[in-house]
């Protein structure tokens, strides 16, 4: 009897562990699924807002004379009224005419030129960038008229450039939408999950030449399925 109680015992052992594997990589794979919708709503805002602006007949008109009162009107607005921490506009021969930032952002000049002589072909281009401030979100597009929303029918008169700041803040704002620890890692830092019952997510946020820049790291103690494994044990030994 002992023989076939043990033989009972290994195979309900054998069979809880399966099914633990299961459930945590059900767990798991909603994790992904999660991050990966709140990462996207993080990141279309900018993205969404550089299109918007950028096929606007003022918006040309106004490239075409540089009036700085205009710019001061309507492009310095992004600053204050859109929770945009960067503006940078570009002539068609890929010079700076103007450029503006909220307080935290000191530095200037801090986007590649290559970066705005792909705009010429691409017409967008979202990325990050490192600056002495820290990780910066780049959304940018070419300019053309109201009547070119595909940005494909004229050729630009232009190039706009939004940047929004990733300080402690808005990491803090990401760790409580999604119920997590965030940590930005080096490219070259080894992903580090402690305990068996931790979620795990790393994003690569990739710069303007689409090569690796960061890797964001996202980690959650799964609770739930610890609550489960401690259970079942208990009904195994019962």
């Amino acid at each position: 009897i002992s023989i076939i109680y043990l033989i009972s015992l290994a195979g309900l052992f054998l069979f809880k562990t399966e099914q633990e594997k299961i459930i945590f990589q059900y767990t798991q794979e909603q994790y992904n699924h999660e991050i990966k919708s709140i990462l996207k709503l993080d990141l279309d805002p900018l993205k969404q807002l550089v299109y918007n602006y950028t096929y606007w007949n003022d918006f040309v008109l106004n490239m075409n004379k540089y009036d700085k009162a205009w710019f001061k009107e309507n492009i310095d607005a992004f600053i204050t009224d859109n929770h945009v921490d960067y503006v940078c506009v570009y002539d068609t021969l890929y010079n700076s005419i103007h450029e503006v930032s909220s307080d935290s952002i000191f530095s200037r000049g801090f986007i590649p030129k290559k970066a705005i002589l792909q705009l010429n072909k691409n017409r967008f281009s979202d990325y990050f960038i490192s600056t002495r401030e820290g990780l910066i979100e780049i959304s940018s597009a070419s300019i053309h008229p109201s009547n070119d929303s595909a940005h494909i029918l004229s050729k630009p008169s232009g190039y706009l450039v939004l940047g929004k700041y990733w300080n402690p803040g808005h990491l803090d704002e990401l760790s409580i939408l999604s119920s997590s620890k965030i940590k930005i890692s080096k490219i070259s830092d080894a992903i580090i999950v402690k305990g068996q019952y931790t979620n795990s997510f790393s994003q690569i946020l990739s710069g303007w030449d689409r090569k690796p820049l960061v890797r964001l790291d996202f980690y959650r103690e799964n609770h739930a399925f610890e609550l489960y494994k401690n259970i079942s044990i208990s009904m195994l030994l019962i």
